[in-house]
């Protein structure tokens, strides 16, 4: 009989029942609604309680993703009815396991993504970390985080926050549900990359989402003192400028009523469209100024008025590399000396000069190189340092620096190697199908060592244990790092002196 319970493709929630798909090595339990349809008169509105249904639905395949345009394709794709989570856990998982959980928040810019991507398949994942894993959608772009001064009108704090705000139903749904699978609601580790990593930020500096999670990792974004015109987080004007230039692109303009009224009458399709027309000054993403974020997460970070919860940040040695790659490389216009100079004095103004100083075009192989390894520094590394140092004192923390030289790449890369570029650290975290065929022997053990320290941090809320490597907890008076290397897991010192954040202390980074 207790194998039979382990081993049910049958859990109720409390909106009722979901058969999943049972494995010997895995459940899953995918498409599951933890809040209504964000459509109709719910578009723009905080996410409400997800119906209850009648006799047991079937979760053996992902919900819709969000409406989004395809990167590769350029196509519309998903859909407005999308907030679902999908459930992993181990095949022997039952309500009295009490496993730790693990919430991963996809990156994206805030625009693209989705928690059912393949990459983001944890039946792997959950086995090896022996953790009950929990991946979902959440609105995105103007559908997610539109800042129209309507919608200010209507409710101040919500406007521009409802991609947020679905996080927290989400967890909301986690604390309710998650021990009929197995969880352990009061071991909930809320984990990121890139944009997914600065809306764990932003939860850890919402009030309202106080004692929904217990631990956090944040991949590949720390927060700046800067509201982000780049994606990220912003001030109400910021997004009610955004919203204003959104609306006139779909054609919405007159009275504040009258261009939402517009707004909520076009489709899904025509605002992601209307998105699109901004992309290029401006993205989305959460407001500051409410209750549920009241102030920038690195104003947070300083004053301490944030939840204080265990953490694992960290960053990779080469971030930009992919994104200058991208934005340059790929569209057949590699950057040359002068227009890399043109770029650097452009973004420093005066201080071009002692920017380039630092990163002249002929220390590098290409002046994509130079320009990805300023960005790198500046962007990602001594961003992520600062962060650790501002509340290294303050909370159990532990830094790392993804370096693996030849982590693969999902895309060409035309003009300069992308190393350990933006998000190749995720392959090695969730160890889907794809990765596990094109890692190397070496690589693959990494994989299996950073699981092993995620799943025992969610666990304890330290990622040691006998066998591993010593991951020191950080201290900004040691300033050291665990450098994730293939074959080669260890402690290093000279962070900030390899990504120059003495000298980019003098912008306030």
């Amino acid at each position: 009989m207790l194998g039979a319970v382990a081993h049910s493709q049958v859990v109720t929630t409390d909106t009722g029942p979901v058969q999943g798909l049972a494995t010997a090595t895995y459940r899953s339990f995918l498409g599951i609604p933890y809040a209504a349809p964000p459509v109709g008169n719910l578009r723009w509105k905080a996410p409400q309680p997800a119906a209850r249904w009648h006799g047991v639905r079937l979760a053996l395949a992902a919900g819709s993703t969000c409406m989004q345009t395809n990167p590769q394709t350029g196509l519309i794709v998903g859909a407005e009815d999308c907030l679902f989570v999908n459930v992993y856990t181990p095949a022997n998982a039952n309500p009295s396991s009490k496993l730790p959980v693990m919430v991963w928040l996809h990156g994206g810019a805030m625009t693209t993504g989705s928690g059912s991507d393949p990459q983001y398949d944890a039946s792997v994942l959950t086995g090896k970390a022996n953790a009950v894993i929990v991946t979902l959608n959440y609105r995105l772009g103007a559908l997610g985080f539109l800042g129209h001064p309507a919608l200010f009108g209507e409710s101040a704090d919500a406007a521009g926050n409802y991609g947020l705000l679905d996080v927290q139903a989400a967890l909301r749904w986690v604390k309710n549900n998650i021990s009929a699978f197995g969880g352990d609601h009061c071991k909930v580790t809320l984990f990121g990359g890139s944009s997914g990593a600065l809306l764990v930020w932003d939860n850890i500096a919402s009030p309202t989402a106080a004692g929904l999670f217990h631990r956090a990792i944040t991949q590949s974004f720390a927060p700046s003192f800067v509201p982000n015109i780049l994606g990220g987080t912003y001030t109400p004007d910021q997004a009610q400028g955004i919203g204003l230039a959104t609306a006139a692109n779909a054609g919405c303009v007159g009275s504040d009523s009258a261009a939402l009224a517009c707004l909520r009458g076009k489709t899904g399709s025509q605002i992601v469209t209307a998105q699109g027309a901004t992309a290029l000054t401006a993205q989305f993403g959460p407001v500051i100024g409410g209750h549920y974020l009241p102030m920038l997460p690195f104003q947070a970070l300083l004053t301490g008025a944030y939840n204080h919860v265990s953490m694992i940040n960290g960053s990779n040695h080469d971030e930009a590399t992919f994104i200058v790659d991208a934005a340059f490389d790929l569209q057949g216009q590699p950057l040359t000396t002068a227009s890399y100079e043109a770029i650097v004095t452009q973004m420093f103004g005066p201080a071009a000069p002692a920017v380039l100083a630092q990163y002249p075009a002929s220390n590098y192989s290409t002046p994509g190189v130079a320009y990805a390894t300023l960005l790198t520094d500046s962007g990602f590394s001594c961003t992520a340092r600062t962060v650790n140092r501002t509340i290294g004192n303050t909370v159990s923390l532990y830094a790392y620096e993804f370096n693996d030289p030849n982590a693969p790449a999902f895309i060409p890369s035309f003009n300069f190697p992308l190393k350990a570029y933006h998000g190749a650290e995720i392959q090695y975290i969730f160890q889907s199908a794809f990765a596990a065929l094109i890692l190397t022997p070496s690589q693959f053990a990494l994989s299996d060592q950073m699981i092993k320290y995620w799943g025992k941090f969610a666990a304890t809320g330290s990622p040691n244990s006998s066998g591993s490597p010593n991951w020191q907890k950080y201290n900004p008076s040691s300033d050291t790092y665990l450098s994730f290397v293939p074959g080669n897991v260890h402690m290093i010192s000279d962070f900030a002196v390899d990504h120059k954040c003495a000298f980019w202390a003098n912008f306030g980074i």
